[in-house]
């Protein structure tokens, strides 16, 4: 699942958490990194980098940023490319070959996190654990 679409699955799950318990630390804990990745920060990275993008195609930290926005939106593919984009315009760099290796390992580690997060909220809706008098 790509994380356009987890995260705000995730935000449903969560706030259907906070509603069984809103005093729960742990639960509320969860919504200020989901809003984070779900909100504005994404659509001013993209009017950031379009600009950029007008300016200078042959710009490794461009192509860079670029990838993680891609990642962001859940197209892997994509940021790879972006990825190997940057290396190639500085092959030399060790932090592009680092992140480009952290590209190719990104789908399968974020499917895990997210699919246990949303596991972990589900169980938590499903038993009722930690609601008043629980835990």
């Amino acid at each position: 699942m790509p994380p356009a679409e987890a995260y705000p699955r995730a935000k449903d799950y969560t706030l259907k958490a906070i509603e069984l318990d809103p005093n729960h630390a742990s639960r509320i804990f969860h919504l200020p990194p989901l809003n984070f990745f779900i909100t504005g920060i994404l659509t001013e990275l993209k009017a950031s980098l379009n600009k950029a993008l007008s300016l200078s195609l042959k710009s490794s930290l461009i192509n860079q940023v670029h990838g993680w926005f891609l990642i962001a939106k859940g197209d892997f593919i994509k940021a790879i490319e972006k990825m190997e984009q940057a290396v190639v315009l500085d092959p030399l760099s060790l932090p592009l070959m680092s992140n480009l290796g952290d590209a190719y390992s990104l789908p399968v580690a974020l499917k895990k996190r997210l699919y246990n997060m949303i596991r972990s909220l589900r169980w938590i809706l499903l038993t009722g654990v930690g609601s008043k008098g629980g835990e």
